[in-house]
């Protein structure tokens, strides 16, 4: 087949500014002149051209439509398509892609297009589709459509080019399933993790469709096949961190830099670039989206952003048509493991390069024979069965696969399952923070501690006292840094707070709106345990740090004199008084808590009661009504069955009674007859006589 040529197509897309942003009043560092966009810093002007640059202010469906309207048809003619979203976390990679329910990502409006475009030649081909959703995440693989533990390995066949061994191909026999799994997955994405903040800054997710079709007036083996990768890459920032880099997109930057240099499409070391080799100076037609933050306190990000998407510009890649040979590459391999068994049989002693040669032939055949569309309806059929068991076992299943509930309600108790989990890790920093500033709190009280004493000592050496000096401004700046850096956590949990109370609030307001009583009961009750496990952490942080003062005071005490200590005696014996007291209001309380927690119960119980009172009078009203209706309907019925028969009745004698006068009327029909004859030959008598 003929090859074509043509450099990576890149598409630039400034993301809005965000709450946080505004909060901070940061500068706008871009500016959008055509195919152009340039960084304004003082000092630091540059300027990138691209294929095209979106602002802030423009829509997905929009970027959709007047870039990738025309790759379905192109998918669909036999030419593999990659689409690459590349950017820093929090730059709208994820939104681009994914987008939202009234404004539709790249990836859904994608899928919508290639079912539309097969729809429309369901009468001239048949199609044979499926896809597969992986996840890289520190080099291990995740399917995420199956979640099993089995190991995944890229291999690269000779015929059949990069392929991922275990991950589930799952066939789309509807229109609507490439759709459902794809929502499936993302779903398993976000559920499956728990480092929120590592998973979002380093993950890479990867849709893989497949499609095949044949001729239908064609008789003719051959078909066409063609391959559809789109990649929600990780954060840029990854492969440019010095302390946290990121193997897969540090790979992928050096990766692109050599196809820039004329390397002959280098898959580097990464389990990432291995799977996205066709996008990069291979068989593909790529369109890569940059996606960029307009601040100037993202600066860096933006700019590295910028320089790789420049540099992929400048990549060229080699496509064509793919032709479905699958029947073709079985039988050479065929062919060739059978002259070298025969090389084997004649030579066994000197045979051991063969036997590898053979053994690889062999496992290249079993892969050419799965290729099949039957041996890949069978696995397909088998992956199913799989990933319930596997969802299952994630404690996912119902969530992934569930498709009943309201999307927009679905979305809110995704949202706040995803902030509870960040919540959680932060309430779990924050802790260490706390502890390690109280550490650093005790250790230059301690250090200040040691050198008041040496300074009252009067042995001071100048030197030693420097040194000491310099130790405790040391443990000043530590500790200042470690105070700030627990300032921004407990600022980040606020916010997390604040946003997982609002979503709760509204998942709960649907609830209630839409549920029965014992459903607003249930919400009540977890908005009750919600609010009593958040006064327990906070009384959990506070007697931590009550603990650690009542340390340091120990420390201290050594110290003390006489006088000190019978001072501290005297305001010992009123704080054991004064808990005593508190430890009377704190019993009080208790037993006031259980005391509404009983009259609660006795209320609901009560209203539960009463609701079912309500239900039995309601429904012996309306018994009551229909006996009513009944009744009355017996006595209409009566009375028009009675009415009906004195109509018949009537009706008959009418009918005899018209019968006896259409006889009547005839007989005197005739008698006239007769008159009229007899008048006329009367006449006729007297003129004769005449």
């Amino acid at each position: 087949m003929p090859t074509e040529t043509s450099a990576i197509r890149v598409i630039a897309k400034c993301r809005p500014t965000i709450k946080n942003e505004q909060n901070k009043a940061g500068k706008k560092i871009t500016k959008i002149q055509g195919d152009k966009l340039s960084l304004d810093v003082p000092g630091k002007d540059q300027t990138f051209s691209f294929d095209k640059v979106y602002g802030a202010d423009v829509k997905n469906t929009q970027i959709f439509r007047e870039e990738c309207d025309s790759l379905a048809q192109r998918l669909l003619n036999g030419y593999n398509i990659s689409l690459l979203a590349v950017g820093a976390t929090g730059s709208g990679k994820s939104h681009l892609m994914n987008g939202t329910e009234l404004d539709q990502g790249i990836i859904p409006q994608m899928i919508k297009s290639v079912n539309n475009e097969m729809a429309n030649q369901r009468n001239q081909k048949q199609f044979f589709s499926t896809i597969s959703y992986v996840e890289i995440l520190n080099e291990e693989l995740t399917d995420l459509l199956n979640p099993h533990d089995d190991e995944m390995c890229i291999r690269e066949h000779n015929q059949l080019g990069i392929y991922v061994e275990r991950l589930s191909e799952l066939i789309c026999k509807e229109e609507d399933d490439m759709m459902s799994y794809y929502e499936q997955g993302n779903r398993a994405r976000k559920m499956g993790t728990n480092d929120i903040h590592n998973h979002r800054a380093k993950a890479n997710g990867i849709v893989i469709i497949q499609i095949e079709q044949k001729d239908l007036k064609s008789t003719g083996k051959l078909g066409v096949k063609s391959k559809l990768v789109i990649a929600d890459m990780a954060g840029i920032e990854g492969a440019f961190n010095k302390k946290d880099k990121d193997k897969s997109i540090e790979t992928f930057v050096s990766v692109v830099t050599a196809g820039k240099q004329g390397g002959n499409n280098p898959k580097g070391n990464s389990k990432l670039t291995k799977i996205l080799s066709d996008a990069i100076g291979g068989n593909s037609i790529c369109y890569t989206f940059l996606t960029l933050s307009q601040m100037d306190s993202d600066y860096l990000n933006t700019q590295h952003t910028l320089s790789v998407g420049q540099t992929l510009k400048s990549i060229k890649n080699k496509f064509k048509i793919n032709l479905n040979e699958t029947s073709s590459v079985i039988n050479d391999l065929r062919e060739e493991i059978a002259k070298l068994r025969e090389k084997i049989s004649k030579n066994p002693d000197n045979c051991k390069e063969d036997v590898a040669r053979m053994q690889q032939l062999i496992q290249d055949l079993k892969t050419a024979k799965q290729q099949n569309w039957d041996e890949k309806e069978k696995l397909s059929e088998r992956y199913s069965k799989e990933r319930q068991k596997n969802l299952a076992n994630k404690g996912v299943l119902d969530w992934v696969l569930d498709t009943s509930s309201n999307k927009g309600n679905k979305e809110k108790q995704e949202r706040a399952l995803l902030l509870q989990k960040e919540k959680d890790q932060l309430t779990l920093e924050y802790k260490e923070r706390r502890r390690a500033v109280d550490d650093l709190k005790n250790d230059l009280q301690m250090k200040v501690s040691e050198h008041s004493q040496y300074s009252e000592s009067g042995k001071v050496n100048s030197n030693e006292n420097k040194k000491k000096i310099s130790i405790i401004h040391e443990t000043k700046e530590k500790l200042k840094a470690e105070s700030e850096a627990l300032k921004d956590v407990k600022k980040r949990l606020k916010e997390v707070q604040d946003d997982l109370k609002t979503t709760d609030d509204d998942a709960s307001v649907y609830i209630v709106a839409k549920g029965d009583l014992e459903s607003r009961i249930k919400v009540q009750e977890i908005e009750r345990r919600r609010l009593e496990d958040n006064h327990k952490a906070h009384l959990d942080d506070e007697t931590e740090k009550i603990r650690m003062e009542i340390e340091q005071r120990k420390m201290e005490i050594k110290n003390y004199t006489t006088e000190d200590g019978i001072r501290l005696e005297q305001e010992l014996v009123g704080l054991k008084s004064e808990k005593h007291l508190v430890s009377l209001r704190i019993q009080h309380l208790q037993e006031e808590k259980l005391k509404i927690e009983q009259d609660l119960h006795q209320m609901q119980k009560r209203q539960k009661e009463e609701f079912e009172l309500q239900q039995l009078q309601h429904f012996q009203a309306f018994r009551k009504y229909r006996e009513i209706y009944d009744k009355q309907k017996a006595v209409i019925e009566e009375r028009f069955r009675k009415l009906l028969e004195d109509s018949v009745q009537d009706a008959i004698f009418l009918s005899v009674r018209n019968e006896e006068l259409m006889g009547e009327n005839n007989k005197l029909r005739q008698e006239i007859a007769q008159l009229k004859d007899q008048a006329s030959v009367r006449p006729n008598s007297s003129n004769k006589s005449k």
